[in-house]
């Protein structure tokens, strides 16, 4: 079964905000843990970083893949 484009662009959408969200949360937490305090705007700026971070890796990742992907068959 295909998928249609619309519900790939909702997920290409939820996606970050689902990840981001776990990533603020898991900083949260091992900053409360270490340190014996957190801050949720610290936790929350270090998710947006971390997520455009890991979505500019990504598309470059892609992008080195496609070049060469058609010489790795």
């Amino acid at each position: 079964m295909t998928e249609s484009r619309k519900r790939s662009g909702l997920k290409s959408i939820t996606w970050p905000i689902v990840h981001a969200g776990f990533v603020s949360i898991l900083v949260y937490f091992f900053e409360r843990l270490i340190t014996g305090q957190a801050h949720w705007e610290y936790a929350g700026a270090f998710a947006l970083i971390y997520t455009t971070c890991e979505a500019i890796g990504f598309y470059l990742h892609e992008r080195i893949w496609s070049r060469f992907g058609s010489k790795i068959r």
